[in-house]
Formats: structure tokens, C-alpha cells, sequence
């Protein structure tokens, strides 16, 4: 998440504006770097109109050319996973987060550093290490995985994905959820039911907490 994108920001305007003032442009030369009308763009941070289903795609492009990646229901509505830098601004970054890890950066794991750097962009996120082998081919034990921690109770279209899931015990596990019996309540399931020990689906579930998975390293 972009370091100045904050849940105070609550509308289409304030969103856009924010995002602009991170890349520290003018309107000018947003506008004339990504071929937006100034007018346009003006009247998009002001409310003064809203914005067409065209423009906001040509929008969403122009901070991806930026490295910064954002969805079209966190744009208009504020809802799902805030930005996220691109892979190429991260990179640029590491080498920051490096020098401020402690010890000796030559000792410091390339997939720890990233980790630093997701964590920092995304006030809020949780990352772990992926505790048994229940998620393979995706994701195996001993792979770092980082997500955006989600409102509840979810909406329909957030079900079916991959979560970190924090249980009421305060245990960690990675699994794909579904809707429970209630809308409180929970279905954990995971991809591979062959190697699965115990826990392979997990009913009536009432997590704690709840980080949908954005970022996997290999570790």
C-alpha cells in the first residue's frame, strides 16, 4: 500500500489526489505524461463529475506506468486491496530496507528484505511462513506469504481465495475460504487433499482475523 494512502481518504476525489500527490506531479504533468485533459483530471479531484467506465481504465493504466497498481473497486468504492507498488518499485526499494535492517546486509535473506518491503507499503498487512505442504502446487511449506487484512464479514465475491487465516487460538494457518452455514462462520478448505494429514477442510470456522494473500516468495 502506498505510505500515504490512508482510510481517511474516502472518496473517488481524495483517492486519486492522494495517489498523485505520492508521485509528488502537478496535475500538468500527470496529464501531460499520461494524456489526461487537465480540466478532466481537475473535476475528477474536485467531484465535480464522475468518472466514465473508459477514463477510469486510461486512470488505472497511468498509475500502473507510475509502478503503482490499483483496483477498480478500491479506486471508486475504497473496497478490497488498497495499491500495491509494482514489482520494478519494489526492487528499487530493497536496497533502502536493506540498510535499514540491522546487522550485516550481506547477510540479510533477499525474501526477508521483500517482506520488510510489502510490510512497509502496506500498514496493516500480516506475513508468515506457510506451515505444511496443504496449499501445493501453489504455495509449499517454508514459502513466505504476505496479505491485506480484510473487513468482515466478506463479501461474496472475496470467497474462493487464498487467505492467511488467524484462528481464535491465535494459531496460523493458509487455506482458500468459503461461506459457512452463517454469515459469521467459515469453510477453510485447501488445494491438496492428498498429502493433507489432518485439517484438510475445516468447517464452521469463526477466524479471528482474516489477510486475503497478495505477495508469495519462494524461500
Amino acid at each position: 500500500m502506498v505510505a500515504t494512502i490512508r482510510k481517511e481518504h474516502q472518496t473517488f476525489a481524495e483517492r486519486i489526489k492522494a495517489l498523485r500527490g505520492y508521485l509528488s506531479m502537478t496535475r500538468k504533468e500527470f496529464c501531460s505524461k499520461h494524456g489526461i485533459p487537465e480540466p478532466t483530471l481537475r473535476a475528477w479531484e474536485l467531484s465535480l463529475y464522475s468518472i466514465s467506465p473508459t477514463h477510469l481504465q486510461k486512470l488505472i493504466k497511468a498509475f500502473e506506468r507510475e509502478n503503482i497498481l490499483c483496483t477498480t473497486d478500491w479506486l471508486l468504492h475504497g473496497e478490497g486491496t488498497p495499491p500495491l507498488f509494482a514489482a520494478e518499485t519494489i526492487n528499487r526499494e530493497l536496497e533502502k530496507v536493506t540498510n535499514d535492517m540491522s546487522g550485516n546486509p550481506s547477510l540479510v535473506s533477499p525474501v526477508l528484505v521483500e517482506s520488510a518491503v510489502f510490510q512497509r507499503y502496506n500498514p496493516g498487512s500480516f506475513v508468515m511462513q506457510v506451515s505444511d505442504n496443504s496449499m501445493l502446487p501453489q504455495l509449499e511449506k517454508g514459502d513466505y506469504v504476505g496479505g491485506i487484512k480484510q473487513d468482515l464479514p466478506l463479501k461474496a465475491t472475496d470467497f474462493g481465495k487464498i487467505y492467511i487465516v488467524i484462528l481464535e487460538d491465535g494459531s496460523q494457518v493458509v487455506r482458500i475460504v468459503y461461506q459457512g452455514d452463517t454469515e459469521k462462520t467459515f469453510t477453510l478448505g485447501c488445494l491438496n487433499l492428498l498429502n493433507q494429514q489432518k485439517n484438510p477442510i475445516m468447517s464452521e470456522i469463526t477466524p479471528k482475523e482474516l489477510y486475503q494473500v497478495v505477495w508469495n516468495r519462494k524461500n
